[in-house]
């Protein structure tokens, strides 16, 4: 008996957690919400539009298959013309 309200315990316990962090909002666009927003714009536009959300989110991922050697030049670059952005690479 105790190990059945132990068990319903932890999980009433686990299920209101859940509950606080679902509330929480989120502020992040889809892929898709993202790429039909950058269909609309000009060059120019879409670039400032693209800026102003990673200075938001503070972070750049780089996917790919890049080897470092060859990825770090190209770093270098971006971080000299993007300060407030952060530059990570994963492969």
């Amino acid at each position: 008996m105790h190990a059945v309200v132990k068990f319903i315990g932890a999980g009433c316990i686990s299920f209101l957690g859940f509950c606080v962090t679902a509330t929480i909002p989120v502020y992040s666009a889809s892929i898709a919400e993202v790429a039909g927003k950058v269909k609309s714009l000009t060059p120019q536009e879409r670039i400032n539009f693209l800026l102003k959300g990673a200075q938001v989110e503070g972070d750049m991922v780089y996917y790919g298959t890049l080897p470092i050697d060859e990825f770090l030049p190209l770093a270098r670059v971006f971080n000299q013309r993007y300060r407030s952005i952060a530059l990570h690479h994963y492969f």
